[in-house]
């Protein structure tokens, strides 16, 4: 909404500066000139212009920025990083393990925050070098009541620990076969199958 007062404000600025531009232009065009006339309303025009520009540029373009910005960052976003605070405060402070402390904490309190768990388990992956506890935690996870989004968020994360961190390829085709079969006919299905032929195909290779 405050786009739009700010840009009525610009548009009479430039209404009004076009006005006397033509204002010039026709007394410039007249038989007998008032050239002093003629240097203000030009003056007018070039004084209008910058107004107008400073007006665009500190007043309407911050604005568009922002809202460009909510587009691509949306308040989902800024309330997780707001629930995930005291986490990304100990990631900040090289705390790993009280950074996963605090992660499962709010899952434990939130049972729908399933990024949370996802992110205490990659922590475990990358920062502990503990892929078997970032299975367990999201084991238990999955057996937990989520809805069908969450479900599969979690179920696709397990597959990919068993696979590209513990190298079990078949509890990881265990998981996403489940993940398929529970879900057909849906993206998580097809995303299941795709990452099944994946890992058959690496395994081929490697055989």
């Amino acid at each position: 909404m405050r786009l739009i007062p700010r840009t009525l404000i610009l548009a009479a600025l430039v209404f009004f500066g076009v006005v006397l531009f033509r204002e010039a232009r026709l007394n410039q065009a007249a038989q007998d000139p008032d050239q002093s006339k003629i240097v203000l309303l030009f003056v007018g025009v070039t004084f209008i212009g910058c107004i107008a520009a400073v007006f665009l540029a500190s007043a309407i373009i911050p604005v568009l920025g922002e809202m460009i910005g909510h587009l691509f960052y949306t308040p989902d976003q800024q309330s997780d990083k707001a629930q995930h605070a005291a986490a990304l405060g100990r990631i900040a402070q090289g705390d790993y393990e009280g950074a996963v402390r605090e992660y499962l904490a709010c899952y434990e309190k939130d049972p729908a925050d399933t990024l949370a768990v996802s992110e205490a388990a990659q922590i475990y992956c990358d920062k502990l070098g503990q892929p078997e506890e970032a299975a367990s935690i999201l084991e238990s996870a999955v057996e937990g009541d989520h809805p069908v989004e969450e479900g599969a968020f979690l179920a696709t994360r397990l597959a990919d620990i068993y696979w590209t961190r513990l190298n079990d390829a078949s509890r990881a085709r265990h998981v996403l076969i489940q993940l398929a079969e529970g879900l057909p006919d849906t993206k998580h299905a097809a995303n299941a199958h795709h990452r099944l032929a994946e890992i058959d195909r690496a395994l081929a290779g490697g055989s």
